[in-house]
């Protein structure tokens, strides 16, 4: 089996993928997409919990795998000092508010630009800044 895991600032991509010299009878191939979500949510996985809780929660009801639910539920644990999944969902909204923010700057300084050269370079600087702190926010942060 291969299990591959691709992160990103809203989401996870998880897919199981067997071999197909090993599989008999039937196929192995799941691909699950969990989201974050922008609220935490409480502990558990009642209707109060967070959306990435609760897809886990629906998972494990539809009968997934359990090498998916096992690397999905590293990104749901949020006690005894087990915190991954709060600290990337955290890293990814700040780094997509700097990216926002960015391209805020960016369509600023192409308008600035072409009447006020010097405050379209002080622009550009702040945009690159900005950019420059986005990089360096998700693996401080995560």
């Amino acid at each position: 089996f291969t299990i591959s895991l691709s992160i990103g600032l809203y989401s996870t991509n998880i897919t199981l993928k067997g071999e197909p010299v090993k599989q008999i009878s039937e196929t192995i191939d799941y691909n699950e997409h969990f989201e974050f979500g922008v609220l935490q949510g409480q502990l558990g996985f009642g209707s109060q919990a967070g959306q990435i809780s609760r897809q886990l929660r629906g998972g494990q009801f539809r009968g997934l795998p359990l090498p998916i639910l096992w690397v999905a539920e590293y990104f749901t644990l949020d006690e005894e000092n087990i915190r991954w999944g709060r600290h990337h969902r955290q890293a990814g909204y700040y780094t997509a508010i700097l990216m926002w923010t960015a391209l805020g700057l960016f369509l600023l300084t192409v308008m600035t630009v072409s009447w006020a050269l010097a405050y379209g370079a002080c622009l550009s600087a702040l945009t690159g800044i900005t950019l420059l702190a986005a990089c360096i926010m998700l693996p401080i942060r995560s």
